[in-house]
């Protein structure tokens, strides 16, 4: 075999410079394309790149240099990282500054190797904040990857270089592979969290970010209480979760393999999948912001990176909840922990599936559905029996809720690429039914002589409106949309609409004459002017469409299935919310 040879070479090299020849020679036998050897080429003629200015804490300038550096890619030679590997990771620290002090930010793949044993390390997004000239000692370099090179696993070797050599070998979307390149750790995630906290330092002071960062937190302090410590960095990974999940569901689902740049800003708004007639998937959440400045260089280096590292899988045949990997990482890792919130592998779910043996004409709900592995093995069983169902009837089969703002994105987006061949089908627009909203908690009622009506609080301000406005989740939608359209053109005017204006254009878009809830609507109308002039309304429309979906769902399902998290009365931190988890354990 030709590792063997390698191994024998590689053992028998008296110095890291012969060591580094016959790496170049094995490489030119494994990869042998026009492109990969271009790549090869650049390889060997960025050997021993010079490098100046370094600075030092104990030296103000020092000359160095790199055993090899082509574009992003610095590698460091040893000839043994059993010796010598403390010294090898000084020297990465040191070509790394340079090359970030000489204004190229780019994202960095540091490999330092021995070539029998190869470590690959990634700048830490933190040390590097609002660093525009770096110092070797504010530099921390985490190991996000390493392998030894041996007898019997030529081919993982292969696949490791052309990982971070190459980049072209085209991967299966598994948990595991999704996770290696995405999750916690990996050169993506630092490198696009770095990018992040650049704008977000630029525009969180803006009055729609922090509305949306507000509120935001006011969701997760309900389903974390006191375990949930709002920070500005949890914030940011879920951003960039709530980005890679839509780019990523843009890939499954689209018969393009090349997502194009005219398409980049109607991926992260929503709106191309409209065109896909998936008609909610991409919403106004507290996310969005990522939507309304990704004109800025930073959001589109995100973007950019994650969709370049997508490009490398393949997607067909997707057995498991591939993002189910990621999420569990990076989405408030210690909180998680605290709750007792762990997740269901998918074997249990499909087992429990399974056992329920559901049909066609039912409906299920995942009351705390998480990143949507419930919904992913019910949508699984029933096409698997049911080849003909289509995308509408599993949408109006499958229902998920979740008091955790992110796992309504992420598991909208677990069901669209379980249901990906049949969206392709459809000839009309369908709604996931997959809301954020507290299952324990409905909505407060108020009765009056004739209906019940709902007490809706926005931004401080009061609503009072009857129940008929909650008929079914796509008037409501429906109508919270067209109130706020109407706000968003007015927000200059003076005097607004009048009621006779609001009763017409309500009864032109969607035939509404009822005078309660034409006189509802202006109200509402009013509220969301005054909000939008304070710039804070960006995010209302979203929370009221999901809030109250529990009204609307109340009494309506065969089955009820998931994994809740298990916590305490003591983890709850608000007093009101104690006393009402208290009211519904003694009704039970």
């Amino acid at each position: 075999m030709e590792i063997n040879k390698f191994i024998t070479n590689i053992k028998n090299a008296n110095n890291e410079k012969v060591k580094k020849e016959q790496f170049i020679f094995y490489l030119t036998k494994h990869f042998d394309t026009d492109e990969s050897l271009e790549i090869i080429n650049q390889f060997t003629l960025g050997a021993e790149k010079k490098i100046i200015n370094i600075q030092r804490k104990d030296k103000i300038s020092d000359l160095g240099f790199t055993d090899t550096q082509y574009g992003s890619v610095i590698i460091e030679f040893e000839y043994s990282l059993k010796k010598t590997d403390k010294h090898a990771l000084e020297q990465l620290k040191d070509y790394f500054c340079k090359n970030w002090n000489t204004g190229i930010k780019a994202k960095f793949t540091l490999i330092m190797t021995d070539c029998i044993e190869w470590n690959v390390y990634s700048p830490n997004f933190k040390s590097l904040i609002n660093i525009e000239n770096s110092k070797h000692e504010n530099i921390i370099l985490e190991e996000i990857d390493s392998f030894t090179v041996k007898n019997t696993n030529e081919k993982d070797f292969i696949v490791f270089l052309d990982r971070y050599l190459f980049k072209k070998e085209i991967l299966a979307a598994t948990l595991d592979t999704i996770r290696d390149v995405f999750g916690k750790g990996s050169e993506t995630y630092n490198y696009c969290i770095k990018q992040l906290y650049n704008i977000y330092n630029i525009i969180k002071n803006n009055s729609d970010i922090e509305v949306s960062f507000e509120q935001w937190t006011k969701f997760l302090s309900i389903a974390y209480g006191k375990n949930f410590n709002s920070s500005e960095e949890i914030y940011l990974i879920h951003s960039y979760l709530s980005i890679f999940a839509k780019i990523l569901s843009f890939k499954v689902i689209s018969e393009n393999f090349i997502i194009k740049s005219n398409q980049i800003n109607e991926i992260i708004s929503g709106q191309i999948f409209l065109s896909k007639n998936i008609s909610n998937f991409v919403e106004d959440d507290f996310y969005m912001w990522t939507s309304n400045y990704s004109n800025k260089i930073e959001l589109k280096n995100v973007i950019q990176e994650i969709i370049c590292q997508l490009d490398r899988f393949s997607f067909k045949d997707i057995n498991e909840d591939i993002l189910k990997g990621v999420y569990q990482e990076l989405i408030d890792d210690d909180t998680r922990h605290a709750l007792g919130e762990y997740y269901t592998p998918d074997w249990l779910c499909t087992h429990i599936i399974n056992q329920i043996k559901p049909e066609k004409n039912i409906k299920i709900q995942d009351p705390s559905c998480g990143s949507g592995s419930f919904l992913k093995a019910a949508a699984n069983y029933l096409i698997k029996n049911n080849p003909n169902i289509t995308a509408k009837e599993l949408s109006e089969i499958l229902y998920g809720i979740d008091i955790h703002p992110l796992s309504v994105q992420i598991s909208k987006a677990t069901l669209i690429i379980t249901i990906a061949s049949k969206l392709k089908l459809e000839q009309s627009p369908i709604n996931l039914n997959i809301f954020l909203a507290n299952i324990l908690l409905l909505p407060k009622e108020d009765m009056n002589l004739i209906d019940k009506n709902y007490i809706l609080t926005i931004n401080n301000l009061k609503i009072s409106l009857p129940s008929k406005i909650f008929t079914n989740y796509s008037f409501l939608s429906k109508f919270i949309d067209n109130i706020k359209i109407l706000s968003l053109r007015d927000k200059e005017s003076e005097k607004g609409k009048t009621q006779s204006e609001i009763n017409k254009i309500l009864f032109n878009e969607m035939n509404i004459n009822d005078n309660d809830i034409l006189k509802n609507g202006l109200e509402l109308y009013n509220i969301f002017r005054k909000i939008k002039k304070a710039g804070c309304d960006n995010i209302w429309a979203f929370i009221i469409k999901n809030c109250y979906a529990s009204i609307f769902l109340k009494e309506k399902f065969d089955y009820i299935i998931g994994n809740p998290p298990w916590i305490t009365k003591s983890d709850i931190s608000s007093s009101d919310y104690q006393n009402e988890i208290s009211i519904i354990a003694k009704k039970v």
